[in-house]
């Protein structure tokens, strides 16, 4: 669960859910229009609460921003200023997008690994927040980083998720935007980014894709929300297979994830290079 809003409110429904159950509990011979009643309502309530997160989710970043962040180029006075607010603080810290991006990371890498390519071993997590992202990788045996915009962000993760990727001083989880990132050409085997692309300008796109394929050699995948209250560029797979074409991308898989509680869909792209 995410956010105070669906949390409340569930917990505020609970003891009607209970009633209607308690209904339910009479004699066999009349049960099953009871029981069934409080089933639905159950259900009912199960729909309602996701109702509500769909709702404080697709509110929570316009809501938090102050009214000259809304069309800010500067991301990281943006997104600092979101994080100073509660986007993604210590209540949301075992939440995460990245589950299906790192499932797809291992399939294509794995597929990548069966035809003659070197295993995976370093990955960055392009916009990682406070760092969740980064463990799931760490458990299934990879080397992973972290970079977002947010210092607050990413202090957070350092904080909270520990050395993700291996002993060493090289810092795990590092400030930076994806305009200018601080690492070495070809300095990671794969690169995952989740809900972050879609925040990008649209001037800053070409850049942000160079840079990204700079430092990415081989395996990128990637999920970018399209829901037009939360996005600053609103496009779908096909557009964004096209602009990291440019910068030598393969499309390996390419698919749309449907999110209709927020009225918009999922890019998800899976796209290998030779390195």
């Amino acid at each position: 669960v995410q956010g105070p809003l669906p949390t409340f409110r569930a917990i505020q429904l609970l003891p009607r859910a209970r009633m209607a159950m308690m209904k339910g509990q009479c004699l066999w011979t009349c049960a099953s229009v009871p029981v069934g009643a409080g089933l639905l309502y159950v259900r009912y309530l199960y729909i309602l609460h996701h109702w509500a997160q769909s709702v404080y989710n697709s509110t929570e970043i316009s809501s938090f921003l102050p009214g000259e962040y809304k069309e800010a180029e500067n991301y990281a006075a943006t997104f600092d200023g979101l994080y100073s607010n509660g986007y993604h603080d210590h209540s949301q810290l075992h939440n995460t997008w990245e589950s299906h991006v790192i499932d797809l990371l291992t399939n294509t890498s794995a597929a990548e690994e069966a035809a003659g390519a070197a295993p995976v071993r370093s990955v960055i997590v392009l916009g990682c927040s406070h760092g969740l992202g980064a463990v799931g990788l760490q458990s299934r045996g990879y080397l992973a980083y972290g970079v977002d915009v947010a210092e607050k962000a990413i202090q957070l993760a350092v904080a909270t998720r520990g050395r993700t990727c291996g002993e060493g001083d090289e810092p795990c989880f590092v400030q930076a935007s994806l305009t200018q990132l601080p690492y070495e050409s070809g300095r990671f085997d794969a690169g995952i980014s989740s809900d972050v692309l879609e925040h990008i300008q649209p001037a800053d796109v070409p850049r942000v894709v160079s840079e990204i394929s700079r430092v990415v050699r081989r395996v990128l995948v990637l999920q970018i929300a399209g829901w037009a209250d939360d996005c600053a560029t609103c496009q779908d797979e096909v557009w964004w297979g096209e602009h990291f074409a440019v910068a030598g991308w393969r499309i390996f898989k390419l698919y749309r994830r449907d999110a209709p509680w927020e009225g918009g869909f999922w890019a998800v792209l899976a796209l290998t290079r030779s390195a």
